[in-house]
């Protein structure tokens, strides 16, 4: 990536205007001149559920090593927003289904799975129906951050269903906003953009799908570290982990595939004439 933007600045005159360092930004102090702070941190870590590229970490060390006490950053800041959404292309996703001679292990009914969010095109109507109210989950201001205040949070969510249904996961997006005024907005909302468009949406899994009544409130613990935000029950805020090694065993495309009727009768029929 370096060697292009090296070729990009060649190609556009300003070679001479910009100094590039080949090094992750946490080791820039080390090749910088001592002493040297700066006005502006120009960043693109965000990935879909924007922390998981390490956004946070990497402008925690900026601010301390790198930058002026009243830096700017681009982005300023970033909210994350979501909503409880059922569909049976997630509940695919989610665990084996029972059914077809075939019954779960406890094992794997009781775990609650693990804490990485899946990356989705989530279009309402097409296999995926919003059934509550939009929430704020977290906010960010990414040139406040500090190891003790923004590695980690929990926020009490109270969702209230706009329909009747059934919640099989919490979709979450981000607005990203490019200066303070707040006036330039990035955002993976669903239906921001037309497809196709490489941004997706968050989709956190539920450890047991909730069915729900209209205007009947579900009540969840959002939480993040430096890396995940996760959704779990307010007595228990710990990121999931798998105990049944179901779940870190096979990835989630694999696990619809074993949910797949038609896939299903194949291999049944595969194995009667193996065994004829």
């Amino acid at each position: 990536l370096s060697k292009v933007a090296e070729q990009t600045f060649r190609l556009n005159g300003i070679d001479d205007l910009v100094k590039l360092r080949h090094v992750h930004s946490t080791q820039a102090n080390a090749v910088c001149e001592k002493g040297q702070r700066y006005t502006h941190v120009i960043s693109e870590l965000m990935d879909t559920g924007l922390l998981g590229e390490g956004i946070l970490e990497s402008l925690c060390h900026a601010r301390k090593n790198l930058m002026e006490a009243d830096f700017i950053s681009i982005p300023h800041s970033a909210t994350v927003f979501g909503c409880l959404v059922q569909s049976e292309d997630i509940l695919a996703l989610m665990s084996c289904l029972s059914g077809d001679q075939f019954n779960q292990p406890f094992e794997w009914i009781s775990c609650r799975g693990t804490s990485t969010s899946e990356s989705m095109h989530i279009e309402w109507g097409r296999g995926f129906t919003q059934i509550s109210n939009e929430l704020k989950i977290f906010d960010f201001k990414f040139n406040e951050i500090t190891e003790a205040s923004s590695f980690s949070n929990t926020r009490l969510l109270n969702f209230e269903a706009i329909k009747d249904g059934c919640a099989h996961a919490v979709v979450y997006w981000w607005k990203a906003y490019m200066e303070s005024e707040e006036s330039v907005v990035i955002s993976t909302e669903p239906g921001s953009s037309p497809p196709p468009d490489h941004w997706r949406q968050a989709v956190f899994f539920l450890s047991k799908p909730r069915n729900l009544k209209k205007r009947e409130v579900f009540e969840t613990l959002a939480c993040h570290d430096k890396d995940h935000i996760w959704f779990s029950e307010a007595s228990d805020p710990c990121a999931p982990i798998c105990t049944c090694s179901f779940h870190i065993s096979y990835n989630r495309h694999q696990i619809r595939k074993m949910n797949d009727k038609r896939l299903k009768k194949m291999y049944q029929s595969c194995l009667r004439k193996l065994n004829e």
